[in-house]
């Protein structure tokens, strides 16, 4: 009996150690730069783009692949208030995030590629690229199914 109690007490410590325990699950991040001299943060378990550094280019043609994972998504924020001037965004993202190219003051053209097997952007996200004032032009793909609130409030370029 003695020896039963001391091995649930054990038990019972361990337990309770354990639960006071966080997990933390780091997800694989990665920096690629692409052909276009961009430096870009990528998280390999979601195939999402979180951010960048320009490196001085101010055309950004988005890969469709980082290290053999397809480019699904562009995080939220991920590039408020680059100075980008033009911007691509491959066949393979299927999502921009809320504000992902949001105050972007120098942005005047945006294109979406699309493919003949249908292939494209299905989402915008709200505010995506709000209060970018100089945007002109945006190539809507025919993929398109949502786009967010004010995913382009305020740019007044546009007609």
């Amino acid at each position: 009996m003695k020896r039963t109690k001391q091995w649930l007490a054990a038990l019972l410590s361990v337990v309770l150690i354990i639960s006071q325990l966080q997990v933390v699950a780091l997800a694989a991040t990665s920096t690629f730069t692409g052909s276009d001299g961009i430096t870009y943060q990528f998280d390999e378990a979601t195939g999402t783009i979180t951010g960048g550094q320009l490196n001085g280019s101010t055309e950004m043609v988005i890969p469709s692949e980082i290290n053999g994972i397809s480019v699904s998504a562009i995080g939220d924020n991920a590039f408020h208030g680059a100075g980008i001037t033009s911007l691509t965004i491959p066949v393979s993202v299927k999502e921009v995030g809320a504000e992902a190219f949001a105050r972007c003051l120098d942005l005047t053209s945006v294109t979406f590629l699309t493919d003949t097997e249908g292939g494209g952007t299905e989402t915008i996200g709200p505010d995506a690229f709000k209060e970018s004032p100089q945007l002109q032009s945006v190539t809507l793909p025919g993929t398109l199914k949502t786009m967010g609130e004010r995913a382009f409030l305020s740019c007044s370029a546009l007609t």
